[in-house]
């Protein structure tokens, strides 16, 4: 089904996404996975979202982006959403802030998974928009 998106938000939000999983791969060879599909959500689901805990219990659009890159310890995923930490020389610490932000103006959940060594796997969940 549609979502009721900003086409330019939705955009800059997958390609951030990628971007931090290239960055995160480094120069070692692995895999980036992007997948959409529909996921019936409940408040076990969203309980332990970074954001939109409040959004009700339905059926939304989910977006993945995975990377097998190095992952994060559970103080880096603490700060990843703040406007510009980053844990990269290069990185200006913007792109999760500006992905957080896309979330929450869309009405969104937002989960993050990851550990050392074993990659990040972020989950956007827009709501759906009834275009009848």
């Amino acid at each position: 089904p549609a979502v009721l998106c900003d086409r330019i938000q939705l955009q800059q939000m997958i390609v951030n996404l990628i971007t931090n999983g290239l960055e995160a791969l480094g120069n070692t060879n692995g895999t980036i996975s992007v997948s959409t599909d529909l996921k019936n959500v409940d408040a076990e689901f969203i309980k332990d979202a970074q954001f939109g805990k409040s959004m009700p219990n339905g059926v939304y659009v989910r977006l993945v982006v995975t990377d097998s890159g190095e992952g994060m310890s559970a103080q880096t995923l603490q700060k990843i959403f703040d406007p510009f930490f980053s844990t990269r020389f290069i990185g200006r610490g913007l792109g999760l802030p500006a992905v957080s932000g896309a979330v929450r103006a869309h009405g969104g959940i937002l989960k993050v998974k990851s550990s050392p060594d074993e990659g990040s796997s972020f989950t956007v969940l827009l709501p759906t928009f009834n275009t009848q």
